[in-house]
């Protein structure tokens, strides 16, 4: 095997002392003796004692093309739950508002 390309990256998600969450990837292409070319591609999310593995293998156009539409959805919900999470902070705000006003 030979690797063509390589490249990796990470970076933490807070800049508190106390935790070390983090988001890393990698991504590489090998070549084999039998002519075949391989992406693989890990994305790792980390947050205290808890890791979350997602494998991004693909051989083919057509595994390539699935495994852009998985990371394309993984980064949609990412927004949605950003999006959620501020709605609930404001429900949270205007609750202690009305309960301070009561």
């Amino acid at each position: 095997m030979q690797t063509l390309y390589e490249e990796t990256g990470k970076t933490f998600l807070t800049t508190a002392t106390d935790e070390d969450s983090s988001v890393s990837w990698a991504t590489s292409t090998d070549y084999f003796r039998t002519g075949q070319h391989n992406i693989e591609g890990r994305l790792k999310v980390r947050d205290c004692y808890k890791v979350v593995s997602i494998e991004f293998f693909c051989g083919s156009e057509k595994e390539y093309k699935q495994k852009l539409d998985k990371l394309d959805t993984l980064i949609n919900e990412l927004y949605k739950f950003r999006d959620s999470l501020t709605t609930a902070w404001d429900y949270k705000k205007e609750s202690e508002l009305w309960l301070k006003q009561s």
